[in-house]
């Protein structure tokens, strides 16, 4: 596990364009796009190791791949989270709800939302159930982070009794003001007045990230990460993810019992859709087995995956992702073992781009 503790504040924009002069506000995101880490760390490697003509003449190639791709690289990011007081936290699910506490900063009260088959209402989605909620005065919950032991309650199939605590905790908001400046005399110029969504990691809060495949980086050392440069210090960590789960034996047999289970997304996903454009909001055959069949979602807005091309010196195309805490259930047929479900997809990354950290899922139990 990489811990990446910042010198200063952070910026990382999203797929959104922003042209100066045009636009006046550049927006945030926080935690990053683990793809914003994947090109710190190749980077680094870079730099590390022979420099860029190593890289260019191929002999990284296995590990981080080449300037044409990364196919063959070893190189694999699992995702981006919160790192506080040595524990992982994670985006909450959006099928969880609770009453909001501004003063302590909480989400309280969380349940899972009601699973139902036969909703007392018509509706045009093409679903076989719903989820509900009890009461109208609810919160969702997105913008909340919730801890490793709430992440095990909530995959074994608790439905209440989970700490989830708002972004404000590990992260504040300090907008940049700036304006653009002409190089060659040391004027700025007009209408080039801009802002920009800084973040800054409170007190004991670091940024976590599940890497493999990356021989070649140091134990410890700096990387540029985000907007304007930014450096950041970076530490190797023993701890690793799949030990925060020591859940899998009850999420199997939840499964067993119900015939159903959920794929919880923990990094924002991209799927293809068919040629008529449909199915690109879910997983599709090409990530699940046959025997398993979709039920319903609990899923935020879309977000925007975008980037910048080094090699063609371009922006790359703008793709439309699920968000982090996504939440898909679905139903499993007597062909389906769950056990083997649960190694095939658990902790696994069901996306395109999987190898920069998207739609890293975890099994749970319903």
């Amino acid at each position: 596990m990489l811990k990446i503790d910042p010198f200063d504040t952070l910026f990382f924009r999203d797929g959104k364009p922003f042209t100066m002069g045009a636009d006046s506000a550049a927006e945030g995101i926080f935690p990053p796009y683990p793809s914003t880490l994947f090109g710190a760390v190749r980077s680094a490697i870079i730099a590390q190791t022979h420099g860029l003509p190593d890289f260019l003449n191929e002999r990284l190639k296995s590990e981080i791949g080449t300037k044409d791709g990364y196919a063959t690289a070893s190189i694999e990011i699992k995702g981006v989270f919160l790192f506080r007081e040595q524990n992982i936290w994670f985006p909450a699910p959006l099928d969880l709800v609770g009453y909001e506490n501004t003063k302590d900063k909480t989400l309280d009260n969380t349940q899972v939302l009601c699973f139902q088959d036969a909703p007392l209402f018509t509706s045009n989605q093409q679903h076989s159930s719903y989820l509900m909620a009890q009461n109208d005065d609810l919160d969702e919950s997105a913008g909340y982070f919730f801890s490793e032991n709430s992440l095990a309650n909530y995959l074994s199939g608790a439905l209440s009794g989970f700490d989830l605590l708002a972004s404000q905790i590990f992260y504040q908001n300090e907008p940049k003001i700036g304006i653009k400046k002409n190089r060659d005399i040391g004027t700025t110029e007009e209408s080039h007045l801009y802002r920009l969504e800084m973040r800054r990691l409170t007190k004991e809060t670091s940024l976590a990230c599940d890497i493999l495949g990356t021989p070649s980086l140091a134990t410890s050392g700096v990387l540029k990460f985000g907007g304007e440069n930014r450096v950041v210090a970076y530490t190797m960590l023993d701890k690793q993810l799949p030990e925060c789960l020591a859940c899998k034996n009850d999420v199997i047999e939840r499964i067993k019992q119900t015939k159903r289970f959920k794929l919880y997304f923990l990094t924002p996903a991209i799927f293809s859709g068919d040629e008529d454009g449909k199915g690109a909001w879910h997983p599709n055959e090409k990530f699940l087995p046959s025997g398993v069949s979709f039920l319903t979602a609990a899923i935020g807005k879309p977000v925007s995956i975008g980037g910048w091309d080094v090699q063609r010196k371009s922006e790359k195309s703008i793709r439309k992702a699920i968000p982090a805490g996504s939440v898909y259930y679905y139903h499993i047929d007597d062909t389906i073992d769950p056990a083997v479900l649960y190694d095939k997809l658990n902790y696994k990354n069901l996306s395109e781009q999987a190898h920069e950290g998207f739609g890293l899922v975890l099994v749970g139990g319903v």
